[in-house]
This record gives C-alpha cells, structure tokens and sequence, in this order.
C-alpha cells in the first residue's frame, strides 16, 4: 500500500497499543488500519507469517486470470453447444471474430484452444 508515508519499523516486539493509537491519530487515520500496515510491513520483511504484498498481488492477478479464462470458456461453452465434442475451426474463427475487443485474440485462443497461427 502506498501511502507516501515512510515507515521503518521497530524489531521491538514489544511495542504498545498506546503507540500505536498515538500515531494513528497524528497522521489521521484508524488505530486498527495503522495496526494492520504495521503487521503488512512486518510480513514483508518476513517478521511475521503470512502473504507478503507481492504474494496478495499476485494471487488477486490469478483470479483475475482465472475469471477471465471462465467467463471465455463459458461464452464459448453457449457458442458451440451445437458443434459438439470439438466445433470445426471455421465456428470457432467465428468466435474469436466476434470477442477480440473483449477478451483479445491470444486469451480466446488459448482457452478454447485453437492456435494463434489458425486464426
């Protein structure tokens, strides 16, 4: 999170709530939001478990993938329902010619899958 705030962080594990609250309330904002960055910064040096703020990144980046990928499969799904187990290369041409703006050439043709070179 970037906040243009730079922090460094104490190896002291023994700091106080009352710190804390001190200096959320001198930079305005929550006790608790201050009290979770404190523990990000901390998982991000690896002082504590947890993801890091490169792992979260990363796993939101797959979902977003991965719903991506689902929602080519399930339009494609409903646009060859007719052509069976797999839909000749001209119906699935005609798929990619009706989603580029959507989804772009490569995703669609990697999911349904056709190569590239086909199309």
């Amino acid at each position: 999170m970037q906040c243009g705030w730079s922090w460094t962080i104490s190896t002291n594990t023994s700091r106080s709530g009352g710190a804390i609250a001190s200096v959320a309330s001198k930079i305005g904002c929550a006790t608790q939001t201050l009290c979770d960055w404190v523990r990000q910064a901390e998982r991000d040096m690896g002082q504590r478990n947890g993801p890091s703020t490169g792992e979260k990144q990363r796993v939101r980046e797959l979902e977003r993938e991965l719903r991506r990928a689902n929602e080519i499969l399930r339009q494609a799904s409903a646009f060859f329902r007719a052509g069976g187990a797999r839909p000749p290369t001209q119906v699935m041409v005609t798929f990619i010619d009706e989603h580029p703006a959507q989804y772009g050439v490569e995703p669609i043709c990697k999911e349904v899958p056709i190569a590239p070179s086909v199309y």
